[in-house]
């Protein structure tokens, strides 16, 4: 098997960030100051001076993530149901109401179901395709008949 390919992702910790002081810094930089006249000088204080005070705040960090390649038996169908399963849950936490809870539980079921079928569906769907490789299909039958 092919080793799963890295990927450097770059981010922020914007939420930790104190906004009061933050903004405070940024009143106080010369960027409120002394601003240029011309757009041009304007446009790279306000990088050069924002991205510092940012840099300073909420440093740019680097993660190291393995990219896995998405699931064959996984639709565009369960995406959806998920995404609504998701909200639903949500709703339930927040109100804490017996209904929603239901509604929550039976959408979770029914992604259950959706993923289970589909697995089942893209599994067989390769076996149906591998027993004409003869190996695969020699190997399969020897699996069941073999005594231990």
């Amino acid at each position: 098997m092919p080793p799963v390919p890295m990927q450097i992702i770059k981010y922020r910790m914007l939420r930790s960030v104190n906004a009061d002081n933050f903004l405070r810094h940024i009143v106080n930089s010369s960027l409120c100051q002394l601003p240029n006249k011309f757009f041009s000088e304007l446009c790279d204080q306000y990088e050069n001076i924002l991205s510092s005070i940012l840099d300073n705040y909420a440093p740019l960090r680097n993660k190291i993530v393995k990219r896995r390649p998405v699931a064959s038996w996984f639709t565009q169908d369960i995406v959806v149901e998920k995404a609504k399963r998701c909200r639903l849950e949500l709703r339930w936490r927040l109100t804490k109401n017996s209904a929603d809870l239901n509604l929550c539980l039976g959408q979770r079921r029914l992604v259950k179901v959706m993923v289970n079928s589909a697995k089942m569906r893209f599994n067989s769907s390769l076996i149906k395709d591998s027993k004409s490789d003869q190996n695969f299909f020699e190997l399969l039958t020897s699996c069941f008949t073999e005594n231990p």
